[in-house]
């Protein structure tokens, strides 16, 4: 997972603001979810954006292997 995936809003946009995480959805920021504190936050987002992007990664192979 490269750090500029968490810039990537392409997919999923997510932000931290203090201990709570934030999710875009239909131009609106809905809260995802909090934290005890702000490492925990960031470590949240984190995970986040790596689920997604193993998600996106899976859906990948599936249409590569319906191709073939």
């Amino acid at each position: 997972c490269s750090g500029r995936l968490h810039k990537d809003t392409r997919f999923m946009p997510y932000k931290r603001k203090g201990k709570c995480v934030y999710v875009k959805k239909d131009d609106t920021w809905t809260k995802k979810g909090c934290s005890n504190n702000i490492e925990k936050a960031k470590a949240y987002l984190k995970k986040l954006y790596s689920v997604e992007e193993i998600v996106r990664e899976e859906i990948k192979r599936f249409m590569k292997e319906a191709k073939e």
